[in-house]
């Protein structure tokens, strides 16, 4: 299997019709799965799930398992060489899209994860997982997301600084900036995808800010 696209999803079925639309349209799925970690929805998700093409495999759970649980469970049934994590509030504008996720690890060897949105923390280059990749070799170096940050926030921080500390870069697509601010807005220049954002905690203001504090003192712990 050339690679594994894991979509985590929550209560967000019309999003993820037009995220499902796009990725169907421009993608060549030869070789490729698409796993769907649908857990604890209650809004017709499972219905939906249930008429799209059998490239899409449901991955269905009852109870809510939060973003990082429902990564992990999608991570450990992937068989792909290439991991892909997006977010069902994105839309892939052309079939470009996996392409240039794929060219930084043709290109450099050393490539350990790629994704259009790159920013910095504690001296260390981030990906945003809204939309990811890398390979499951350097997964099993490093390890799934740590279950400390569920449901969510923070994780993909730990993750790609875990993934430096292996010795592998952090590579933005298509075009790389070097430097090294301890924060940069993540932007997305030139990659084709619309990206809907605040879709996974955004309509809980008061539960995103404690996640986000919590998960600030845990990486300020670990990397400061």
């Amino acid at each position: 299997m050339r690679a594994s696209i894991i979509i985590p999803t929550y209560n967000n079925v019309n999003v993820l019709k037009d995220c499902l639309d796009s990725i169907l349209a421009n993608t060549d799925l030869f070789n490729k799965e698409v796993i769907v970690v649908a857990n604890g929805c209650t809004d017709g998700t499972r219905d939906f799930l249930k008429s799209t093409p059998k490239e899409i495999r449901l991955d269905w759970h009852n109870d809510p398992l939060g973003y990082v649980g429902a990564v992990n469970t999608g991570l450990h049934k992937a068989s792909g060489e290439y991991i892909v994590l997006l977010n069902d509030d994105i839309v892939m504008l052309d079939n470009n899209w996996f392409p240039m996720l794929l060219r930084p690890f043709e290109e450099n060897v050393d490539c350990g994860i790629t994704g259009p949105s790159k920013w910095w923390r504690f001296g260390y280059p981030l990906i945003a997982f809204w939309c990811a990749m890398f390979r499951q070799d350097v997964l099993n170096k490093v390890g799934y997301l740590d279950d400390i940050f569920n449901p969510g926030n923070g994780e993909d921080i730990d993750f790609c600084i875990k993934v430096s500390k292996i010795g592998k870069k952090v590579i933005s697509t298509p075009i790389d900036y070097n430097c090294e601010e301890e924060i940069k807005d993540p932007t997305v220049t030139m990659f084709p995808i619309n990206h809907l954002g605040g879709m996974t905690f955004g309509r809980e203001h008061e539960k995103t800010m404690m996640l986000r504090m919590r998960s600030e003192q845990i990486l300020k712990e670990r990397y400061l």
